[in-house]
């Protein structure tokens, strides 16, 4: 085997190597996305069953964009109660 062909087989087996290191990622990704997407509804969940209730509970009645838009705005760096320091 002379060199020429040497280096061709060398070219050959890098590039057979990045193929596999693609399709090994893309299955990895493909895998792992779905995990991902069923992690994402278990949070939406938890935020709409524990933690909107609080929110419309405390919060919506001073909060509410009809409230805002007739009374007060929240001014950043400027809170007029201590729990109004951004909106």
């Amino acid at each position: 085997m002379n060199n020429l062909q040497r280096q061709k087989s060398l070219c050959m087996l890098l590039l057979q190597l990045k193929v596999i290191a693609f399709i090994f990622v893309l299955l990895t990704l493909m895998l792992a996305l779905p995990m991902r997407a069923a992690e994402l509804a278990d949070e939406t969940a938890f935020f709409e069953n524990n933690i909107r209730p609080i929110l419309v509970d405390s919060c919506y009645k001073c909060h509410s964009i009809e409230k805002n838009k007739v009374q007060r705005r929240l001014v950043p760096g400027q809170p007029t109660k201590p729990h109004e320091r951004w909106r």
